[in-house]
């Protein structure tokens, strides 16, 4: 799963959880919550491991922390940039089929038409709500470029212009590979706490890294702490 997005700042507030299934194998279960130009971004790998994303455009700042066992690291990244409406956009391809059929149904607080999507190697169906401003990969990404081949990222890119992608399933005619993406949006109040980075996590940035490499040579307890962050954010 890929850990990149971006926010527009004041275009939804609340929470977004994305558990994505390939082939009957759970691959990623992540929930994105968002206030104005601060957003946090929760991803577990597994019962054992967990990655926290904290992004202030405001600041300009990232801080990735991972949570594996008893070991909790961060790295602090002080280039962020938002990316602009313009540079996002997605053409539509062409030689693909989309169908808006008549079923409606509500997906938490979204009300969803059913639409169809072919094209030469691919069916997918999707539950999208018209009325929203912003598409789901406009806070992931990676729904767009991860998982997939070409054939099946065409419809997808389809279905994000067509409304916010509240379910989607695919599957590819000839390999049969089937995915399919499960999505909760919950429009809510986010209190400034929830991007509050715990003190329980040793947070470093460029400088900190150097300086814990160069007090691990001299100092036991930085030596562990070296290999500890070694372990969780490779070399």
């Amino acid at each position: 799963m890929l850990l990149a997005y971006w926010v527009s700042a004041q275009e939804f507030e609340g929470t977004i959880a994305l558990r994505a299934t390939y082939d009957q194998e759970i691959k990623s279960k992540a929930i994105l919550t968002i206030k104005g130009n601060k957003s946090l971004l929760t991803v577990e790998k597994d019962s054992n491991e967990t990655i926290t994303i904290f992004k202030d455009y405001g600041a300009g700042t990232s801080v990735m922390m991972r949570d594996k066992n008893d070991l909790r690291y961060g790295f602090r990244s002080y280039n962020l940039h938002e990316v602009d409406h313009d540079e996002a956009e997605l053409i539509q391809p062409s030689g693909i089929t989309v169908v808006k059929t008549s079923d409606h149904k509500k997906i938490g607080s979204e009300e969803c038409i059913k639409i169809i999507l072919k094209n030469n190697s691919v069916i997918a169906e999707a539950w999208v709500s018209p009325g929203r401003n912003f598409s789901l990969s406009t806070y992931f990404p990676e729904f767009l470029v991860s998982g997939a081949d070409d054939d099946m990222l065409e419809l997808r890119k389809a279905s994000d212009k067509e409304g916010f992608v509240s379910g989607y399933w695919e599957k590819h005619l000839t390999s049969g590979q089937e995915n399919n993406f499960e999505i909760a949006l919950e429009e809510k109040e986010i209190s400034i706490d929830t991007f509050h980075i715990p003190d329980t996590y040793l947070i470093l940035d460029e400088a900190g890294i150097k300086r814990l490499y160069g007090d691990s040579q001299r100092d036991d307890l930085k030596k562990k702490q070296w290999d500890e962050f070694q372990l969780l954010f490779g070399k």
